[in-house]
């Protein structure tokens, strides 16, 4: 897990990344669902990047498996694009 202790703070761990991308956004069902290749703890993943810009949290699902559920409100027939990150980098925190 991507998590460190005081002793390896310099080290930096690549994370494999997977995502499913909602075709209907709304705030009752995820936005995405990323799949890691090994657990990370929800607490250092970055934000999630969307033009416009939603307001979204992490839910885990599972110890490599996390939502995005949007938690700020959704304009009206506006096309959203969504950047969804393939790996990720961690140390102390993580970053797409």
């Amino acid at each position: 897990m991507p998590s460190l202790n005081a002793s390896a703070a310099n080290i930096n761990h690549t994370v494999g990344v997977t995502s499913t991308l909602t075709s209907s956004i709304t705030t009752s069902m995820p936005l995405a669902r990323l799949i890691f290749s090994s657990p990370v703890k929800l607490a250092n993943l970055p934000e999630l990047v969307t033009r416009p810009a939603l307001i979204t949290t992490w839910q885990r699902v599972a110890p490599d498996e996390v939502e995005a559920m949007v938690s700020g409100s959704i304009q009206p027939s506006t096309t959203y694009t969504v950047r969804v990150p393939s790996a990720m980098s961690c140390a102390t925190s993580c970053r797409f």
